[in-house]
């Protein structure tokens, strides 16, 4: 966010927030895409902090910044060597697929995985719950 001209601090961070959670429940309730989450939290926050920058660059920006960290959960590096050699392991998730895979890269993890599916339904939407 500073690259694009906007003060650090938590409080931007606050607003940030806020906004991009209700960004993500009208992706819920059916009213905007995933597409434009992505570039809508930014550029809701840039119109009410008067910042002139682009959010569609910025959300590019953001994502590739994403794409280079990974955390485990403790332990999963080990059931992952525990797992993989006895069951197909494949990753569900909801994130861009290209972050995910520079994730899993960084981590050192791809090989204990067989491949992936995005749990995204049709627009974008989040998976139905009996994807699970």
């Amino acid at each position: 966010l500073e690259e694009a001209g906007l003060p650090a601090g938590k409080d931007v961070l606050d607003r940030y927030h806020v906004i991009n959670r209700r960004q993500w429940e009208l992706l819920e309730e059916g009213l905007l895409t995933r597409e434009q989450v992505l570039v809508r939290r930014f550029q809701l926050l840039f119109e009410e902090l008067g910042v002139k920058a682009d959010p569609k660059a910025v959300c590019e920006q953001y994502e590739t910044y994403l794409a280079q960290g990974h955390w485990f959960v403790p332990g999963a590096p080990e059931l992952l060597r525990v797992l993989a050699p006895r069951y197909e392991l494949y990753l569900a998730s909801n994130g861009a697929s290209f972050v995910q895979r520079r994730r899993l890269e960084s981590a050192g993890i791809t090989g204990y995985f067989q491949g992936d599916f995005p749990l995204r339904g049709g627009g974008g939407r989040q998976a139905a719950a009996g994807v699970f």
